[in-house]
């Protein structure tokens, strides 16, 4: 495919179709480990890292990679800074970003807001939002509508997509949070919705492996130990279902020093009295 797009200099818009196959000379990925990409191979630099840029590029991904503001980007960046010499901040960031991608239409200025042009760079953030939404209208029809190889199709791509928390090997900073949460909540929305799916389906070997791999991709969303959990008892398997709880307790304890929700607590005390479970 590639050599058929650039001989005939096809273009496609990532922010709108994030087709799996297409070849966008540039790929972000942000979920999990950050990785920059340039026609498919790890981008390098001549010297040390280029820090800032490459935070830029984060934080206009992170603020929806469209239309984002400046000072968006100068209070995620140089808080402390007043508005002129942040503005110099943001200009010569830019360029340098500009320049180390080689290309300068990727990243488009225009009053006063950046957008990554998805005709140039992907960005998996995009593309997760689109199979998320793909996969809910998917399963918004009756249920004997929903084709179960396709379904299956769209879990495996949504775990390949979702390979941890949004920039999660990045200290927690202010600016990141709030995509993380978002596509955190997307995920295990997806993974909830798919799994509850095949537990009706009378397929609840696959839902329980789907929320095993959405666990290990992301082993602090509580909610998927819930879904876990669930599932389990839905199957009778009450000793799968505490094992399960007290894994989520013990990964929560060591990460974040917090104990489970009250809401999976209120599920784990259902499975250890008998007269309380739920059908």
């Amino acid at each position: 495919m590639s050599a058929l797009v650039r001989q005939r200099g096809l273009a496609l818009d990532a922010s709108r179709h994030a087709l799996a196959g297409w070849p966008w000379p540039y790929r972000a990925h942000t979920l999990g480990a950050f990785r920059l990409l340039r026609n498919g191979a790890p981008l390098t630099f001549g010297g040390k890292v280029q820090k800032r840029p490459l935070e830029m590029l984060k934080v206009v991904i992170a603020r929806g990679g469209r239309d984002v503001p400046e000072e968006h980007v100068t209070e995620a960046m140089w808080p402390r800074i007043d508005g002129d010499s942040a503005h110099r901040s943001f200009t010569t960031t830019l360029h340098r970003l500009r320049k180390l991608l080689g290309e300068d239409r990727a990243v488009v200025l225009s009053e006063g807001k950046l957008t990554l042009d998805g005709r140039h760079i992907w960005t998996d953030c995009w593309a997760f939002e689109q199979l998320t939404s793909r996969a809910d209208q998917l399963l918004r029809g009756p249920r004997e509508r929903v084709e179960p190889d396709k379904l299956a199709a769209l879990s495996a791509r949504l775990i390949e997509l979702y390979a941890g928390p949004f920039l999660g090997n990045d200290p927690e900073v202010a600016w990141i949070l709030p995509m993380r949460d978002r596509l955190r909540t997307r995920f295990v929305r997806s993974v909830g919705e798919i799994s509850r799916y095949w537990q009706n389906a009378g397929e609840p070997g696959r839902a329980i492996e789907l929320l095993e791999r959405a666990i290990e991709v992301d082993e602090l969303a509580e909610s998927l130990y819930r879904h876990l959990m669930l599932c389990h008892v839905h199957a009778q398997s009450y000793a799968e279902a505490i094992e399960t709880y007290n894994r989520c307790r013990k990964t929560l304890a060591a990460a974040l020093k917090v104990e489970p929700s009250p809401e999976t607590r209120a599920v784990y005390e259902k499975i250890l009295h008998p007269s309380r479970r739920m059908d």
